[in-house]
């Protein structure tokens, strides 16, 4: 289950037979509770929407407040902001590759991507000094500029990242296991 949609799919013989999906709102009244913060608590509230992909939630905040008040970041700002967008976009797509392994009875697929997805985690958390809440974005560019220390810090870990991206995508190419099993299912 992926909030607030629900994925069922229906396994037989390490075979995916049937598959439904229900996609669902949930309510958490963010928007109500940012109303009464200012533009500062905002950022970290925006931050806290979700533990998995916290990050582009304070950069659509913070480009949105940009965009109102006409504030230019600097080229560096958007640098770095993009290396975090990045880099979470794959942590992202790791877990529900991963999770994907899982709901279709791979366990070893499974463990296998979330041990090399954390690979990933640790990277942000050197570079950020946090696993889930990165607090780099803020009005106006980013709360930390990107040291040098943070290109030795990824050396070792982006090797990982293309054997890892290579792993999980081979069972869907034309012919993989993954794609074989689920093309009878796919309508």
């Amino acid at each position: 289950m992926l909030e607030p949609s629900l994925v069922d799919l229906q396994v037989q013989d390490g075979k995916v037979t049937d598959l439904t999906i229900t996609i669902g709102f949930v309510n958490r009244a963010v928007e109500e509770l940012m109303a009464t913060k200012t533009y500062r608590q905002d950022v970290f509230l925006a931050e806290r929407i979700c533990g998995i992909c916290s990050n582009i939630h304070t950069l659509a905040f913070c480009q949105a407040a940009e965009e109102i008040m006409a504030i230019e970041i600097p080229p560096k700002a958007r640098y770095i902001r993009t290396l975090f967008v990045e880099l979470e976009r794959l942590h992202s797509h790791f877990l529900c590759l991963a999770l994907l392994a899982h709901a279709v009875q791979e366990g070893e697929h499974f463990v296998r991507i979330m041990k090399e997805r954390e690979t990933l985690i640790g990277l942000l958390e050197r570079i950020s000094g946090n696993r889930v809440h990165y607090s780099i974005n803020t009005i106006g560019g980013v709360r930390r500029t990107s040291p040098t220390s943070w290109c030795r810090r990824s050396e070792g870990v982006l090797p990982r990242l293309t054997d890892l991206s290579g792993l999980s995508l081979m069972p869907w190419v034309s012919g993989g296991h993954w794609a074989r099993r689920s093309s009878d299912t796919v309508r």
